[in-house]
């Protein structure tokens, strides 16, 4: 991670540290403070010279890096001229006349750099002193998914995706890490899902959050920006992400920059495919859409931009995970490390 973004970012993990015990240490719970210092003393015991600083900048190197650091390059003025946002993720959720029992049925694949998205590959199964059982998949050392791939034991399931391009952030808010990880250990209905999200929000890590109520089997999505927030949800149809925002005030105020031709793509693709198979969505068919690397731009299987399964040199699917009704109700997913369409890799 120190090399990484170095290379990316330019900023020493001294900035990291820094940055993050400036900006995100006070604001956490006294329970996130313990688990990163019990991580950090863990890491210790085995060895590892590491800190809760470095632990806390793990945590928070996405909204340092992608959120923050574009608003302190712009020295206070609000051109906002360096937007760093990614392309990060594919996911839908369905439900209803949608799919073929009428249940939920929901998946996403991760899109990060090889270097670091390799190594997201933990699952967590945590049982906090409060709050409810949790899954999450991660990366070592965080205390959220990073990922963004949770369910908990009230039987709600949470993914998102980036909104790329966007640029925005509120130094008096919380971490996008501390909201995440309160919402799946403490929510227990999808409005109380949005309401800790966006409560105190600092606007970084903009998300499209896809969310799901096995008990109901209800969907929802919440495009959580800074200032500008919209949710809408249903208990029949479906819903997917591709990076893109849709709110056109998001749009001309928190992502200035973004390009809709960027993800036609991927918008296009999710659209047919839900159309196409509509009262059919499975399991199966979701394990199929995460590793679908057919790009609708240049019409092949090459897994560029377009496609839901992305690939590049060195950026984008490092995983996926599907999941329905039951297996939420039984605290279980399906989950793949890799790229999704079964690419390997070579030096």
């Amino acid at each position: 991670m120190k090399a990484d973004l170095q290379a990316r970012s330019h900023k020493d993990w001294n900035w990291y540290r820094t940055n993050a015990h400036r900006l995100f240490w006070p604001k956490l719970d006294d329970e996130y403070k313990v688990e990163i210092q019990a991580i950090a003393d863990g890491a210790k015991s085995r060895g590892d010279a590491l800190d809760a600083d470095d632990i806390l900048a793990m945590n928070g190197h996405i909204e340092l890096w992608m959120y923050y650091l574009p608003l302190e390059s712009a020295q206070g003025s609000q051109s906002f001229a360096i937007s760093a946002a990614p392309k990060a993720c594919s996911a839908f959720v369905a439900t209803g006349a949608a799919t073929a029992d009428g249940k939920i049925v929901m998946g996403q694949n991760f899109w990060w750099d090889y270097i670091l998205g390799e190594r997201w590959n933990v699952i967590f199964d945590i049982t906090p002193q409060n709050g409810k059982r949790f899954m999450m998949d991660s990366l070592p050392g965080l205390i959220m998914s990073g990922s963004d791939w949770a369910i908990n034991s009230a039987g709600l399931a949470l993914t998102e995706t980036t909104i790329s391009g966007f640029v925005g952030f509120d130094e008096k808010g919380d971490p996008e890490f501390e909201r995440m990880r309160r919402a799946i250990q403490y929510a227990s209905s999808l409005p109380e899902l949005c309401q800790i999200l966006e409560k105190n929000n600092n606007g970084a890590f903009a998300n499209t959050w896809l969310m799901a109520d096995a008990n109901t089997n209800e969907i929802g999505k919440l495009e959580l920006g800074l200032h500008n927030i919209t949710y809408v949800h249903t208990k029949d149809g479906a819903y997917y992400g591709a990076n893109f925002p849709e709110n056109p005030k998001l749009i001309a105020e928190e992502a200035p920059t973004y390009d809709v031709n960027e993800d036609i793509g991927r918008r296009t693709r999710w659209k047919d495919d839900l159309a196409k198979y509509r009262g059919k969505i499975d399991i199966s068919l979701a394990m199929q859409f995460m590793g679908d690397s057919y790009d609708e731009r240049t019409k092949k299987n090459d897994g560029a931009g377009g496609a839901l399964c992305g690939k590049s040199a060195d950026w984008g699917a490092v995983s996926a995970r599907v999941i329905t009704t039951d297996l939420i109700k039984n605290m279980q997913f399906w989950a793949l490390m890799g790229i999704p369409d079964g690419t390997l890799l070579s030096a």
